[in-house]
């Protein structure tokens, strides 16, 4: 049993309507880790209130580690622009 465990398994889109700030989600276009699912976190990023900004990469769940790569640049540079622009 995991040291976590929960009753109930975790949907993110129900969560997703009660999120009160700024949202960026970096998302692997095809996911290849166990349990998450593109589809899932698209429909999650749907029904967000905003603002809100959606990154799709390729390379996977961990594609935008990688550096140097430019999947590593695209999730940098739109973090940072995100940032600035919701936080600054």
């Amino acid at each position: 049993r995991p040291p976590f465990h929960h009753p109930a398994p975790l949907n993110p889109v129900y969560c997703m309507p009660h999120v009160k700030a700024a949202l960026l989600m970096v998302v692997a276009r095809d996911d290849e880790m166990e349990g998450a699912s593109s589809f899932v976190a698209r429909e999650a990023f749907n029904v967000a209130p905003g603002p809100k900004k959606l990154v799709e990469v390729d390379g996977g769940h961990f594609g935008i580690l990688h550096y140097p790569s430019k999947e590593f640049e695209l999730s940098s540079g739109e973090q940072v622009a995100f940032l600035r622009e919701h936080f600054s």
